[in-house]
């Protein structure tokens, strides 16, 4: 049986490995991608703290720049975990600082379940695809739910791979209709 330190090294010697992979599979062009690719990273960790710094609009510029969307989805997603990982010890840093949270965690935890486990697991699935509830709060929450750190990281890495994959894939087609609307409004 592995620990926590075991579970999470693993995970990132995993996402690691599959990074370098795909990396190798296709080939960078030229220095400007390189820097896009650690953008991606950068902006991915930034932007879930940052709102203003937003990961998505990046994954659409790059999908439109001709970046491959599954690499896009996964410098995105690792930049995201990154900081998921910070904010998940977090959240339990600030649930054990704060009594008034710590008062309402408990009052929750009273409620709760093994069934409402499962339930906050599928609820962050939904919020990793497509951002409703927001998912840095999920994160933030997962220890009050008595979910693993790891169990969070395996629901977000790929959840928020596929997100970003999405917002590349189409990147030229978004960006297009974004210009006809802009110039039709006079503005582009």
């Amino acid at each position: 049986m592995l620990n926590r330190r075991q579970t999470l090294k693993l995970t990132a010697s995993w996402i690691v490995s599959k990074s370098v992979a795909l990396t190798s599979l296709i080939r960078t062009s030229n220095v400007r991608s390189v820097d896009l690719w650690l953008k991606l990273i950068v902006v991915g960790c930034v932007g879930s703290v940052v709102w203003v710094v937003n990961t998505e609009t990046m994954a659409i510029y790059a999908g439109s720049e001709g970046m491959h969307p599954l690499l896009v989805g996964a410098y995105c997603s690792l930049g995201q975990n990154v900081s998921y990982l910070f904010l998940y010890r977090g959240g339990d840093w600030l649930i054990r600082r704060w009594g008034w949270l710590q008062r309402k965690v408990r009052g929750i935890s009273a409620k709760l379940t093994d069934a409402s486990s499962r339930r906050f697991c599928a609820f962050t699935v939904v919020a990793a695809l497509f951002g409703v509830p927001p998912i840095v709060g999920m994160v933030t929450l997962a220890p009050a739910f008595h979910v693993s750190l790891g169990r969070i990281l395996t629901i977000t890495i790929p959840c928020r791979a596929i997100r970003f994959s999405v917002l590349a894939a189409f990147g030229t087609a978004i960006t297009d209709e974004l210009r006809s609307v802009l110039s039709w409004l006079g503005l582009g």
